[in-house]
């Protein structure tokens, strides 16, 4: 009897065990990190040949701290993108270009991996000094390049737009990223609007029309990525946003008793108001009215209007 209990208890010590065994095997194992944090380390590891594979382990992997060590890794990019050390600013520049490369590819894919809220707040840090380098401005921004082909200005932008679309995964990296892109945007318009409304000449100009092309293209990439992930919500127009550009250049020189512009579009300083400031009926009319003030420049009314193409090719693209 003692033999037959024993051996009872043996067998089921021995299914208890593989039961747990069995429970491990299933779990993902947990990742390699590289063993020097330094950035030098990081950097040659993400951008190595094996970085797509180790973005990737770090990312589909349900950390207990919630990417919190996985992201610190990254944690050096955004100061280093702005060092004034070319070798320390470019290695920032590459290492933030083979994440972004990751994401956009990848995206489709991350949709199922877990939440790791930090991890992606900390790729949205890392993300968001180059925001302009994705259009093309490579100010302040060495080492990164960006992830579509801009020679055609009808470009549609699809792997930024997947950047976008991937980092829709957690609320505050996507806010960080999105806010980051809409103040860079608004950089780029109140420069055109600066310049021209000095030689309204400049509209034509090369170098200051790729001030709207980079902001169109910038709003263009948000909007289609807000649209894309949120299908019912319509596709979104360049209507306000040109308005918004005509304004950024009317209001530096419209003063109240010129004949193409309505005396209640103006407040009490005699400033134009802006179209925040419009009542939804006003618009249509404002709108109108602005072209008709800027007709005398036509380089400016072929710019906002080269704009609103450029942002409709985007967020058109299927």
């Amino acid at each position: 009897m003692k033999i037959r209990s024993l051996t009872a208890k043996c067998v089921a010590s021995i299914a208890a065990t593989l039961v747990v065994l069995t429970g491990c095997s299933n779990s993902p194992a947990v990742p390699e990190l590289p063993s020097e944090t330094n950035p030098s380390a990081v950097s040659d590891a993400i951008t190595g040949s094996s970085g797509a594979t180790l973005l990737s382990d770090m990312t589909m992997y349900p950390w207990d701290d919630g990417g919190r060590r996985a992201g610190d890794l990254l944690s050096w990019i955004p100061d280093d993108a702005q060092s004034s050390d070319r070798f320390v600013a470019e290695r920032a520049g590459k290492t933030a270009l083979a994440v972004a490369t990751f994401l956009a590819e990848k995206r489709e894919s991350l949709a199922e991996a877990p939440p790791n809220p930090l991890l992606w707040q900390s790729f949205a840090s890392s993300l968001a000094p180059y925001v302009g380098a994705l259009m093309g401005d490579d100010d302040g921004a060495q080492g990164f390049e960006p992830l579509d082909a801009l020679e055609s200005i009808e470009s549609p932008m699809t792997r930024t737009v997947g950047l976008f679309r991937a980092m829709m995964k957690n609320d505050e990296a996507n806010k960080t990223l999105i806010d980051a892109a809409t103040k860079r945007a608004r950089a780029y318009e109140e420069a055109f609007a600066n310049a021209v409304s000095r030689d309204p000449q400049l509209a034509g100009t090369n170098d200051t029309r790729e001030w709207l092309i980079r902001a169109a293209r910038l709003r263009g990439v948000v909007a289609k990525a807000e649209s894309a992930n949120t299908p019912d919500s319509g596709r979104p127009t360049p209507a306000h946003a040109q308005t918004q550009v005509a304004f950024d250049v009317a209001v530096l020189t419209a003063r109240p008793g010129d004949p193409t512009i309505d005396p209640k579009f103006f407040g009490p300083d005699g400033r134009l108001n802006g179209p925040d400031e419009l009542e939804e009926m006003d618009w249509s009319i404002y709108d109108s009215q602005l072209t008709v003030y800027l007709s005398v420049f036509p380089p400016i009314n072929d710019a906002i209007r080269s704009y609103g193409r450029i942002f409709h090719d985007i967020v058109a693209e299927d």
